[in-house]
């Protein structure tokens, strides 16, 4: 039979070794009081993606920054348009402007 073949399930794993270094990471979590569209697409596309670009700070983080709260404050918009409004515009605008 083709390994190509082979269910994954079926393939006889070595666990004898001692497998990974586990390293405690002290973090800070926070509840998810809502998942977005896009969120939701993330995880269900890539699992490693949605943690690392969603759930962990990664070198290149502060590059998406601005276009990240761009398109949070644009699927809010969409979602709860009877909560926006000019002052609200102005005070995001400025929020986006000072943390980039």
């Amino acid at each position: 039979m083709d390994a190509a073949c082979i269910h994954p399930l079926d393939r006889v794993h070595n666990r004898s070794g001692s497998g990974f270094a586990k390293e405690l990471v002290d973090a800070t979590t926070s509840q998810v009081s809502t998942i977005t569209q896009s969120s939701l697409s993330t995880y269900v596309n890539s699992h490693r993606d949605h943690f690392f670009g969603r759930l962990v700070d990664g070198p290149n983080k502060d590059y998406f920054k601005e276009g990240n709260l761009f398109h949070d404050f644009a699927e809010f918009y969409i979602y709860h348009p009877d909560f926006i409004d000019e002052d609200v515009t102005d005070d995001v605008v400025e929020y986006i402007f000072e943390e980039t």
